[in-house]
């Protein structure tokens, strides 16, 4: 049996570590926030470079480039 918490002998480090999880929750939600912005930051950087033939081959307008590049992030 496995738990989310470790426990200790002092019931203040219990507490401790049980207001801890919440906070490493926030963390890494935070930190793939921050990656999924950066990702789509550079996929939108790499469409803006491309020429309109070819993003009309691969089915994309150019005004369509913000939200595929947040869409193509998240995944």
């Amino acid at each position: 049996m496995s738990s989310l918490y470790v426990l200790y002998d002092n019931p203040e480090l219990n507490l401790r570590a049980r207001r801890a999880t919440p906070l490493v929750q926030l963390i890494k939600r935070l930190v793939a926030d921050v990656r999924a912005w950066n990702k789509a930051r550079l996929t939108r950087g790499q469409l803006d470079r491309m020429p309109d033939y070819i993003l009309r081959d691969v089915g994309i307008e150019r005004a369509e480039i913000d939200s595929v590049a947040r869409t193509m992030a998240r995944r």
